[in-house]
């Protein structure tokens, strides 16, 4: 009678690398996703340690961590040593993220467990398939699953797994949350110091606009006095031409007077009076036009003062429309 070959979809053998391998299949899933809010974390963590946004941290800057997370000072430095496995007294983000990742077996370098030779096969490949070059590749994956089995881990792993897995999400799931919520509290508090910020710039410029308003007034009042004083220097100008046509006049009047006087020396008394009369008319005439003189004096030393004034004006106002560009540029750059 032959004897009956088994067949190899129910020998213990394959059955049990179905199991593990599937089994690691399904840890390689959540092994993605772990890598993933691992890398996450990692970066937050660096970014608590890299304040200056230097793009690396040293052993000093570990230190910020104390008040972060459960180890001291002594701690910190430990796990510096340790991740600066080159000794380099500095750690990258990817070199830190790699270290991370160690530490909670979740390397992103490290090769996946499921693209080594011993689940180099097919569930469902007869043991001819695999040949004899595999003899080495069994034994190791029978001492995985020896190894598997002394650690506990073959009899309900998928339900302990799971649990780490879930209790690992959900832990680092909080972390994150309170990251979000660290971020958008800075965000808000940002945001209110901006919204005061550009209301202390609007009230700036509301005041500046003020400012130049009364400057606009008071040039305009200036510009108005200018133009009354102007009127009144060519008012005075006009008096001072007919006051000198007067004093030729008068002038001639009295060569004529003075050249009567000497012809007729023996004229009367009247005659003198006429003279005298003459002569006190010039006298007259003299001192208005000195008085005259000096107003006109007087007018154009308050017209230079008035000049002067408005050339400090209109400094003042190419100052103010300076300021005033400033902050518009400054608005625009915002």
């Amino acid at each position: 009678m032959p004897t009956k070959v088994p067949s190899h979809h129910n020998t213990p053998e394959l059955r049990r690398k179905n199991f593990v391998k599937n089994m690691l299949r399904s840890e390689q899933v959540s092994r993605e996703e772990l890598m993933q809010i691992m890398a996450e974390k990692a970066k937050a963590i660096f970014s608590l340690c890299d304040h200056e946004r230097k793009e690396f941290i040293t052993k000093r800057d570990m230190y910020r961590l104390e008040n972060e997370l459960p180890l001291s000072l002594e701690q910190l430095e430990k796990v510096f040593d340790s991740l600066d496995a080159q000794k380099q007294g500095y750690l990258t983000l990817q070199e830190f993220t790699n270290g991370f990742g160690s530490f909670v077996g979740l390397s992103p370098t490290s090769p996946s467990i499921l693209n080594s030779p011993e689940f180099d096969f097919e569930a469902d490949d007869p043991p001819s398939v695999v040949g004899d070059n595999n003899i080495n590749q069994s034994d190791n994956f029978n001492n995985l699953l020896k190894n598997l089995s002394q650690c506990g881990m073959i009899d309900d792993h998928q339900n302990a797994h799971d649990e780490e897995i879930h209790s690992l999400y959900a832990q680092m799931e909080t972390q994150l949350q309170e990251e979000r919520d660290r971020i958008r509290a800075e965000l808000v508090l940002n945001f209110g110091i901006f919204l005061k910020d550009k209301e202390r710039e609007n009230r700036l410029r509301e005041k500046l606009e003020l400012e130049l308003q009364e400057k606009d007034k008071r040039l305009q009042e200036l510009v108005l006095h200018q133009k009354e004083m102007e009127k009144k220097l060519k008012e005075v100008n006009r008096t001072k031409q007919k006051t000198e046509a007067e004093n030729e006049k008068l002038i001639l009047e009295k060569q004529v007077i003075e050249k009567k006087y000497s012809d007729s020396q023996q004229c009367l008394q009247p005659a003198n009076e006429v003279q005298d009369k003459m002569i006190s008319q010039k006298q007259v005439a003299i001192e208005i036009a000195e008085w005259i003189d000096l107003e006109r004096q007087n007018l154009l030393k308050q017209i230079e003062d008035l000049k002067a004034k408005n050339k400090e004006l209109r400094d003042l106002n190419d100052e103010i429309e300076v300021r005033m560009n400033v902050t518009s540029l400054m608005e625009d750059f915002e």
